[in-house]
């Protein structure tokens, strides 16, 4: 089976369905996390996490895990 790599529309397309309740809500045992990174870098994350089929959290959860102390 051939499979394609998704074009930028479909990774931002998927990026966008995964937007978080405008609530304000916090899932219990989480913390909310701001913080700021240049245009370029906030993209690049977005389509990783996109690819990936996962949010950003997730996908910045995952790397602060595997990071060696």
């Amino acid at each position: 089976m051939k499979t394609t790599k998704p074009t930028l529309d479909d990774v931002l397309g998927f990026a966008e369905e995964k937007k978080p309740s405008k609530s304000g809500k916090v899932p219990g045992g989480d913390v909310r996390l701001t913080v700021n990174v240049a245009g370029d870098l906030h993209l690049k994350l977005k389509i990783e996490a996109a690819t990936r089929r996962m949010t950003m959290g997730e996908l910045i959860e995952d790397l602060i895990r595997g990071m060696n102390h």
